[in-house]
């Protein structure tokens, strides 16, 4: 940063330097905490095969900014959501799998981005009432990522499953 002196004439190149630059780099900034994100749910049971990977088609969007998801099993990073200033934006992530009561195997939930798992957790079902799989975490995210949600249990049959899935945008990655 420049020290200032009193009464200097500044040139071009210092103000653009000095002042829209600066001013450019703190917008870049703010622009960057702007909120985005979407909640989407799966509130009717879905069938789930027997150790079948499904993904889950949602039905409804709970809370939405910014139109992160029509219809179907994508969530899709909008485009615009990274700032210019940034390489990615941080976002936090949740996503649950309810499976409906049936003691037999596990219940799994797999959020993929792109086609490849990035958070995955198994745990064995619940005697007498429904199990509940569930992922919390931190993912960096570009304009244009695809998230899927994966449902998968070993009960020996179908299964109904309902799920709910989140990511809300944190603001940028430089």
């Amino acid at each position: 940063m420049k020290t200032w002196a009193a009464l200097v004439t500044l040139t071009a190149a210092e103000l653009n330097t000095y002042l829209r630059d600066n001013m450019e780099y703190v917008k870049g900034r703010l622009d960057g905490l702007e909120l985005s994100g979407v909640t989407v749910s799966r509130g009717s049971a879905q069938s789930i095969p027997n150790s079948t990977e499904t993904p889950v088609s949602w039905t409804a969007i709970r809370v939405e900014v910014n139109d992160w998801w029509t219809s179907g099993t994508n969530v899709v990073v909008p485009v615009g959501t990274v700032p210019g200033s940034a390489t990615a934006v941080g976002c936090l992530v949740f996503g649950t799998v309810t499976f409906t009561a049936n003691a037999t195997g596990s219940r799994r939930i797999g959020v993929y981005k792109n086609g490849t798992v990035v958070r995955e957790k198994t745990i064995s079902a619940l005697t007498g009432e429904a199990t509940e799989v569930e992922v919390i975490f931190f993912e960096t995210m570009d304009d244009g990522d695809i998230f899927t949600v994966q449902a998968w249990q070993s009960s020996g049959g179908a299964l109904n499953a309902t799920a709910i899935f989140s990511a809300i945008r944190l603001g940028p990655v430089d």
